[in-house]
């Protein structure tokens, strides 16, 4: 995923940008991979095992902190009308 990541970002990007993609990333990552082993845990024991809702509920909220408060900030700091980190 981090190769990835740097043969697709560009040479100028900030390392905080790269870490903030390879989160998303890997909470999307985890969204899918969650699902079938719900469903399974679902059809063989008829309720989610606990490790399981411990992994929904990371992705859960880990992704609503993320839409409420760490993505607008991101935001608002690639608006703003500087053009040099420090000044930023």
């Amino acid at each position: 995923m981090i190769h990835s990541i740097r043969k697709f970002a560009a040479k100028n990007v900030e390392p905080v940008v790269l870490v903030a993609t390879a989160y998303a990333w890997l909470t999307a990552m985890m969204i899918i991979a969650l699902v079938p082993i719900d469903v399974w845990a679902a059809y063989i024991m008829s309720s989610a095992t606990s490790p399981i809702l411990v992994m929904w509920n990371i992705a859960y909220w880990s992704t609503q902190a993320a839409t409420w408060f760490v993505l607008p900030f991101y935001q608002v700091y690639s608006e703003a009308g500087d053009f040099s980190v420090k000044n930023k």
